[in-house]
């Protein structure tokens, strides 16, 4: 074998059947979550990522102030911690702001979440049909990111709620993957 050989055969990857039943099942529980109580979760992301920002720029406020004095480390830390906490504070008093830096950490899981499935669908090591359902909702989950990157602003309840059936699509879709990879694959593999 060449090393091109090594290098595609390092790359295939097969797994188990029952991770994409595990899989499906979490994204159609969060789906349904996010289905039926999108304004309550966005608003609870946002403040808890507020008083997260919060709570750690206060431990660099604190490493600043236990560190050497004088030294231009625990000065910077000092003014990092409070700048943290200004932003958290803003945070939490604006939650538009908030959701926005939002939207983007979604489009961020969509975007991963696509590629992942279509690189899944590209690599696998076996030719199934099934393949075709991993690179759709890639395509998914793809296309689902740049929406919400180009359309950050649109109501918050809607883009949890889209993302609530891209996730019970998803969860559909790898619950389907995983049964009819049980039903092809060899005992050893399962």
């Amino acid at each position: 074998m060449d090393n091109k050989e090594i290098l595609l055969e390092s790359m295939v990857f097969t797994p188990k059947w029952w991770t994409f039943l595990l899989q499906g099942l979490f994204a159609i529980i969060f789906g349904s979550i996010a289905l039926l109580w999108a304004p309550l979760i966005v608003t609870f992301i946002a403040l808890f990522i507020g008083i997260l920002i919060i709570l750690y720029s206060a431990t660099i406020i604190i490493q600043g102030i236990t560190g050497e004095t004088g030294k231009t480390s625990s000065i910077i830390l000092l003014i990092l911690g409070v700048l943290g906490v200004l932003i958290g504070i803003y945070a939490i008093s604006n939650l538009w702001a908030m959701w926005i830096t939002l939207a983007y950490i979604i489009a961020l899981w969509a975007f991963m979440s696509g590629f992942g499935d279509l690189w899944l669908a590209l690599t696998h090591s076996e030719y199934s049909w099934y393949r075709i359902l991993l690179a759709i909702s890639g395509i998914i989950g793809i296309i689902v990111g740049f929406y919400i990157m180009i359309f950050p602003a649109l109501g918050d309840i809607v883009i949890i709620q889209v993302v609530g059936i891209f996730a019970i699509a998803s969860g559909l879709i790898s619950i389907i993957t995983g049964i009819l990879m049980k039903g092809k694959l060899p005992e050893e593999v399962e």
